[in-house]
């Protein structure tokens, strides 16, 4: 897992730090004024510059940032491919499932809601619940989803699980249509208030579409909202929707990359998705409970689960591992297999 880390955040480790630096520097927001360091809005102004520099890459649009700012997009562009590469394996490795078939694409890092920032906002009185639902439907409708009605059902739901914190919620809507995710977004639906025939409607037509579009989804990258899109305000203020996301894209890459590393590492020994996973998962935890050990979270991160599992796999019953793979074919061959 380790290597796999390692291939990811070798491209940030070279780009974005000295970037940022030099930024600080040319915009007058080093540490204290010292000359040296990154003030704390240094960092956010750096951390946003970037991300609307990712999105408009994403979004096929030209741009005339700062150079310091196009080299450290260019950094993270880098580790998303690096991210894809090490998702897919080399030859003659499994791939982490539905990684097979994501395609090259311009622009991607991992976002997610901030919901202390929206509800801060919310507070604030500077924008309405409304306000916020009618810039993710049109940030929505820029990546290319159909639909006005759907948009804001989305857009909705999305809203109310960031600001309930429930879940670790990112921007992709292809993580929403596919596998386990669809059933996030029916729950998040009926949250929101919409009824189940009505969420589970909004489900098909959306996978539905995404099918006729092929892999390129709705949109020209994987994060499917324009994060430049404007959010009307009570008080004048430039508020857009890459304001409404978590700013720390350097804890945001952490751990995104040990994640994927982990996902990856299992996929390579027949782990390849959630519901496999979850089994492991219900392994250890009776192993540990046996043994007297702390006992790990239901919902561990991948990374986690793959430290757990290694040191394991050979005191480990053959036939355990034998049952993850035949509890595989079972799930293809009844169609329940679920992607990750």
């Amino acid at each position: 897992m380790e290597n796999y880390h390692r291939r990811i955040q070798t491209h940030i480790a070279a780009d974005i730090e000295p970037a940022m630096l030099q930024f600080a520097k040319d915009t007058g927001e080093t540490w204290q004024g010292s000359g040296v360091g990154v003030s704390a809005d240094g960092k956010r102004a750096f951390n946003r510059e970037v991300m609307l520099e990712m999105n408009d890459r994403a979004m096929g649009r030209p741009s005339q940032r700062n150079a310091n700012v196009k080299r450290a997009a260019d950094g993270y562009e880098k580790a998303g491919f690096e991210a894809l590469s090490v998702g897919r394996g080399r030859d003659g490795e499994t791939p982490v499932a539905g990684f097979e078939a994501v395609q090259d694409r311009r622009g991607y890092t991992p976002y997610r809601w901030s919901g202390s920032a929206i509800a801060d906002l919310e507070r604030s009185g500077i924008v309405s619940r409304e306000d916020l639902v009618t810039a993710l439907a049109d940030g929505y409708r820029r990546a290319g989803m159909p639909g006005h009605k759907d948009t804001e059902a989305v857009a909705k739901a999305v809203l109310n699980r960031a600001i309930a914190k429930d879940a670790d919620i990112d921007t992709s809507l292809v993580s929403l249509l596919s596998g386990d995710g669809q059933e996030f977004l029916r729950e998040s639906l009926r949250m929101s208030g919409v009824k189940d025939t009505e969420a589970q409607a909004i489900v098909d037509r959306l996978v539905g579409a995404q099918h006729e579009r092929g892999k390129e989804s709705f949109a020209k990258s994987r994060n499917e909202i324009d994060m430049d899109a404007r959010i009307s305000t009570r008080d004048g203020s430039d508020l857009r929707i890459v304001d409404l996301m978590d700013n720390d894209m350097h804890g945001i890459w952490q751990r995104y990359s040990r994640n994927m590393a982990g996902a990856a590492a299992l996929a390579r020994v027949g782990i390849t998705n959630r519901a496999q996973r979850n089994e492991v998962v219900a392994a250890l935890q009776a192993e540990q409970r046996a043994l007297g050990e702390e006992v790990m979270d239901a919902d561990a991160p991948c990374h986690a689960v793959e430290l757990q599992w290694r040191p394991r796999l050979g005191l480990q019953p053959r036939v355990y591992q034998r049952r993850l793979r035949c509890g595989d074919r079972d799930r293809k061959a009844d169609g329940k297999h679920l992607a990750a």
